[in-house]
């Protein structure tokens, strides 16, 4: 195992994709999983797996675009020691078809949260003197996939994670 894990709370996103294996290599390494996400038969699963396995890993069913709920379940589950955060859904459309309802619901799904998140967690990250933040953005990168909205995308994530970067030395 990591010892840099062991022990160590997390929450991320993911009972599905690229988030179930990101929960499942933290709980082999000792960390403590906590999945947020509304795919409640995979998560349930996945944990179900990690928890016969002898490692420890939760599940809570919770939309990522209700923040209210979200940051809810951070301040009964925390403190955290690490977020992980990944959700997104990658639907490709041409820039002419995208609407701004669809536009608005895109960034609620693969940006908005991530931001809630971290800032939910970040007060008891400070208090405990240490915590790690990781957004992870999409994989478009890994398939091929050359586009604007990808570029648009990834920039975006860069930037929200460099700012949490420069917070955290503020502090």
């Amino acid at each position: 195992g990591c010892a840099s894990c062991r022990g160590a709370r997390c929450r991320r996103r993911g009972g599905t994709g690229a988030g179930a294996g990101c929960v499942a290599r933290l709980a082999r390494r000792g960390a403590e999983g906590t999945c947020f996400e509304v795919a409640e038969a995979d998560s349930r699963a996945l944990v179900e797996a990690i928890v016969g396995r002898g490692q420890r890993a939760t599940f809570e069913h919770i939309d990522l675009t209700d923040i209210a709920m979200l940051q809810a379940a951070i301040a009964r589950l925390g403190p955290f020691d690490v977020l992980v955060n990944n959700a997104a859904n990658d639907d490709r459309h041409a820039i002419a078809d995208v609407t701004e309802a669809y536009f608005d619901e895109r960034v609620a799904v693969n940006l908005k949260h991530l931001f809630f998140c971290a800032q939910a967690v970040i007060p008891a990250m400070r208090a405990q003197g240490s915590g790690v933040i990781v957004n992870l953005g999409s994989i478009s990168w890994h398939l091929g996939l050359r586009s604007e909205e990808h570029t648009s995308e990834l920039q975006s994530r860069r930037n929200l994670v460099c700012r949490l970067l420069l917070e955290k030395k503020k502090s």
